[in-house]
């Protein structure tokens, strides 16, 4: 599969969630919001889902720390790109 590069704009609960599911697909994903505490509710949900993840066997802790390597949240307006 190639892999792509995801930009998500807005980090709320649909821009988090939008984020997961191409992160899981192997997408390099960029995450993109004006307000950083919406940035950092985003990053922690993430984590705790993917740390779940670990526990239950879906993924290993590599494949989590890739995700988490691979994918970015940027605090701005305007593109992702």
């Amino acid at each position: 599969m190639e892999t792509k590069t995801v930009g998500v704009i807005g980090a709320g609960t649909m821009g988090a969630g939008i984020a997961l599911v191409c992160g899981r697909k192997g997408h390099h994903v960029k995450l993109l919001d004006a307000n950083q505490a919406v940035l950092d509710k985003a990053q922690s949900y993430l984590q705790s889902i993917l740390t779940k993840d670990v526990e239950k066997g879906k993924i290993s802790e590599q494949q989590k720390n890739r995700h988490t390597r691979e994918n970015e949240s940027r605090l701005g307006h305007g593109t992702a790109g």
